[in-house]
C-alpha cells in the first residue's frame, strides 16, 4: 500500500487530533470566544440580631381641602351682585361691611379691595375709604403718603370728607410735612361741607375747646 505524502500525512494527523480534543473552556464550538457570565447581584446584608428595623419613610399629608366662604346675608348679596354689575357705590358700601364687621367677620384686606374697586370706577368715598384704610394700616401697610394720595383725589373732586382726611395727615405730619396752617384750610372746607368732625377740628386748631 503507498504511503500519504507527508505534508497530506500531516493535515490528516492535525484534523484527527482536533477532532478528538475538546473545546477549551469559554470557546465555542464556531472558534469565537462567548462572553463571561454575568456576575450575580450582591446580596443585601441581614440586620443583625437584636437590631432596629430601619425607618420607613413618612409620607407627606396631603394639605387640607379649603372650605367654601360662607353665603353673605342676603342685604350683603345683593350689594354683591350690585358691585360686580358695576354699580360703583355698592361695591364702596359693602366694602364698608367688611371693613367694620357689619353682618360679616371683619376683613380688611376684602374690605380695601372693594374700596379700590369703587374708587377705580369714581365713587369718591371709595377712594376717601382706601385713605383710611392706609391711613390706619387696616388690610393694607400703614402708608401715610399712600393715604394722602387717596384724600387727595377725594378731596380735589369735592368731596369734603377726602378734605378732611388731607387736615389729619398735614394736623400729624403723617406721610406728609406736618403743616397746622394747611390743615386749617382742609378743615375750613370740610366744615363748609357740612363734616362735623371737620368743625371740632377746626375749632381745636384755632385754640378753642374740642
Amino acid at each position: 500500500m503507498p504511503r500519504p505524502p507527508p505534508c497530506r500525512a500531516l493535515l490528516l494527523l492535525v484534523a484527527l487530533s482536533a477532532a478528538c480534543v475538546p473545546p477549551a473552556p469559554g470557546l465555542a464550538t464556531h472558534g469565537t470566544a462567548s462572553p463571561p457570565p454575568a456576575p450575580l447581584p450582591a446580596a443585601s446584608p441581614s440586620p443583625a440580631p437584636g437590631s432596629a428595623p430601619a425607618p420607613v419613610p413618612e409620607v407627606p399629608a396631603a394639605p387640607p381641602v379649603a372650605s367654601p366662604p360662607a353665603p353673605l346675608p342676603p342685604r350683603l348679596e345683593a350689594l354683591q351682585q350690585s358691585c360686580e354689575a358695576h354699580v360703583r357705590r355698592a361695591c364702596a358700601v359693602l366694602g364698608e361691611a367688611f371693613y367694620g364687621g357689619d353682618g360679616v367677620p371683619k376683613d380688611g384686606a376684602r374690605a380695601v379691595a372693594l374700596f379700590r374697586r369703587a374708587c377705580t370706577a369714581g365713587d369718591l368715598a371709595g377712594c376717601v375709604d382706601t385713605g383710611w384704610a392706609y391711613a390706619t394700616g387696616t388690610g393694607v401697610p400703614k402708608d401715610g403718603t399712600a393715604a394722602a394720595t387717596e384724600f387727595g383725589k377725594a378731596c380735589g373732586a369735592t368731596s369734603v370728607l377726602g378734605c378732611l382726611g388731607l387736615g389729619v395727615l398735614h394736623r400729624d405730619g403723617l406721610g406728609v410735612p406736618r403743616d397746622p396752617a394747611l390743615a386749617t384750610v382742609f378743615f375750613e372746607q370740610a366744615c363748609g361741607g357740612g363734616v362735623r368732625e371737620a368743625c371740632k377740628a377746626l375749632e381745636r386748631a384755632r385754640g378753642g375747646s374740642p
